[in-house]
C-alpha cells in the first residue's frame, strides 16, 4: 500500500511538473482545457465600440500588458500579422481566448472564444452595449448570426450556442468592410 501511495505521489509531482511547463492551445481538447483552467489568469475588457482600424499592434500591446499576447507574421485572409493569447474572461464573461488580427500596419479583425456556457451571458452584454441586432441566417441553424453596424466596424456573434464548442464573437473594422466591398466590385 505505502509503494501504491509512493509512485501514485511521484506520478502526481511529474504531471504536475509536466503540466505547468505546458501552456494551452487554441484547440478547445481536454488536455488545453484543463491547462487553460490552471494558467489562464488574465481578464480583459474588449471596448468593442471604441476599436479603430488605425489601432496598431503597439497599441494593442501597451493596451493589453499583462496578457502576453504572441504576435507574428502570419499571412491569411484575416489579416498578415495576428497576436493572440488565452483569456479567463472578456468583458466579465467567461472566455477562451483572443486573437488581434492586422493588415497594413492597422487592426482589422478581433475574434474573441467565448466558454460554451457562457453564450448566453455574452449576448445579453452584446445586447446591453449595441440593441438587439440584426439576425442574419445562412442556412443551418447552427450558422445564424446576429450582428451589430456600429460606425467603427461591426460586430457578429453566433446566434446559438455550438453545443461544447466555443462561441466566437468577431470585430470587423470599418477598413476591413470597405476593403471587401471594394474587391467585390473591382472582381
Amino acid at each position: 500500500m505505502k509503494k501504491t501511495i509512493g509512485l501514485l505521489l511521484v506520478l502526481s509531482l511529474v504531471a504536475g511538473g509536466w503540466l505547468y511547463k505546458q501552456t494551452p492551445a487554441h484547440a478547445y481538447t481536454l488536455k488545453n482545457r484543463v491547462l487553460h483552467f490552471l494558467k489562464a489568469d488574465n481578464s480583459i475588457s474588449i471596448p468593442f465600440a471604441q476599436l479603430s482600424g488605425s489601432m496598431t499592434e503597439k497599441e494593442i500591446l501597451k493596451h493589453y500588458p499583462k496578457l502576453g499576447l504572441d504576435c507574428g507574421y502570419e499571412p491569411s485572409s484575416l489579416g498578415e500579422r495576428s497576436c493572440y493569447a488565452s483569456v479567463k474572461s472578456i468583458n466579465e464573461v467567461d472566455a477562451w481566448f483572443v486573437v488581434f488580427f492586422f493588415e497594413k500596419g492597422g487592426l482589422r479583425q478581433v475574434k474573441a472564444d467565448i466558454m460554451p456556457g457562457a453564450h448566453k451571458a455574452m449576448m445579453h452584454w452584446l445586447t446591453d452595449k449595441f440593441g438587439s441586432g440584426m439576425t442574419v441566417s445562412h442556412g443551418k441553424a447552427s450558422e445564424t448570426l446576429v450582428h451589430w453596424i456600429e460606425l467603427n466596424g461591426a460586430i457578429a456573434m453566433n446566434k446559438e450556442a455550438y453545443g461544447n464548442e466555443p462561441s466566437q464573437v468577431v470585430w470587423v473594422s470599418k477598413e476591413r468592410i470597405l476593403q471587401k466591398i471594394m474587391k467585390g466590385r473591382l472582381s
